[in-house]
């Protein structure tokens, strides 16, 4: 027995429907500058052959502001349509019904946009045979004209105005998605994404760093207190790390990106950081009880020709080699600090 699906057709199938839906999907990707990656290309499909889904209106509210589709859009809307209410990720759900509810706002204004727009050019037709009646009509059907553009005008300028309100909180949506909750910096998926969007072509530089004696902190205050003094190790990170980006790797582990930074001096700027963490203090705000110094251990690793996989690994490995070492302080490759 054959089982037949809906799935997506295999490439040597395209080919035989070059103006079909797979054919097209192909197409818009070209448009939008986008690789014909698996990913992308089930995205585009499912644009093609499935108009009213949420992808779909997604990517229309997208291409309505006026700019081409970006691999970071894509991801985003990938992601959350993935977070499904029965097998998705909890935590991605609130971005899943937010982008529904706003493409379904945006959709709606286009559509009544339309519909004015259809009416006005009815109305237009309507009076443009009337003047053929004679010139005692034309200045009551211009007025009536004028009037109605004035009308459409005020019409498109609001629905526009709304349209940049869904614009933002979609912006707000994508990038909640990337922020880590307790400590409001990048999470995971937002370091990868601002690495892969601000790679230079100069050397540049990638560490972890790892809260030192963290467990213990936790088992003798409790999670909550461990909460707090991770929010306030990454806070102290912020301040001393500048426009560097930093990012909750998870955890009690943090990542830092130096975009054009070499391994050197990407060390020395560290370096500052973890001494401004070791001289502060830390107290339970709750009770006042002292908790002590925090401290953290950091590897370093260059991150210029490589992916981004070979870079994190290899700063990983530093971090092990600082752990080893006695904790609380920033180690690089020998050769990549000269």
């Amino acid at each position: 027995m054959v089982v037949r699906t809906n799935s997506i057709p295999p490439a040597s199938s395209l080919a035989e429907a070059a103006t079909g839906p797979g054919y097209e999907a192909l197409r818009f990707l070209s448009e939008q500058r986008l690789d014909h990656s698996p990913v992308n290309f089930a995205l585009a499909w499912r644009c093609k052959t499935d108009r009213h889904s949420v992808a779909a209106m997604a990517v229309d509210a997208i291409l309505m502001e006026g700019r081409r589709l970006l691999q970071a859009d894509v991801d985003f809307i990938t992601a959350t349509q993935a977070a499904k209410p029965n097998g998705g990720n909890a935590a991605t759900e609130p971005s899943h019904d937010a982008l529904r509810h706003q493409t379904l706002r945006l959709a709606d204004i286009a559509a009544h946009a339309a519909s004015r727009s259809s009416d006005f050019g009815r109305d237009l037709s309507a009076g443009l045979f009337q003047l053929s009646g004679g010139p005692n009509s034309v200045e009551q059907i211009v007025k009536a004209m004028v009037q109605r553009t004035q009308d459409i005008q005020a019409q498109l300028n609001a629905a526009s105005s709304e349209i940049e309100e869904l614009r933002q909180q979609v912006e707000i949506s994508r990038d909640d998605a990337h922020r880590d909750a307790l400590t409001g910096l990048l999470n995971r998926r937002g370091a990868r994404r601002e690495m892969s969007a601000r790679r230079s072509s100069r050397n540049s530089s990638v560490a972890l760093c790892d809260v030192d004696h963290f467990k213990q902190v936790n088992d003798t205050f409790g999670h909550g207190v461990g909460d707090r003094v991770l929010k306030a190790v990454g806070d102290c990170l912020s301040q001393s790390l500048g426009s560097h980006t930093l990012a909750r790797w998870g955890g009690e582990e943090f990542l830092v990106f130096f975009d054009g930074v070499s391994v050197a001096k990407a060390v020395a700027i560290l370096e500052r950081a973890r001494s401004n963490l070791e001289d502060r203090t830390f107290r339970d705000r709750q009770t006042d009880e002292f908790i002590g110094s925090v401290t953290i251990s950091i590897g370093v690793a260059a991150f210029e020709g490589t992916k981004e996989d070979v870079a994190i690994e290899a700063a990983d490995r530093m971090l092990y080699e600082a752990k080893r070492g006695g904790r609380n302080r920033v180690v690089a490759a020998v050769s990549e600090t000269r």
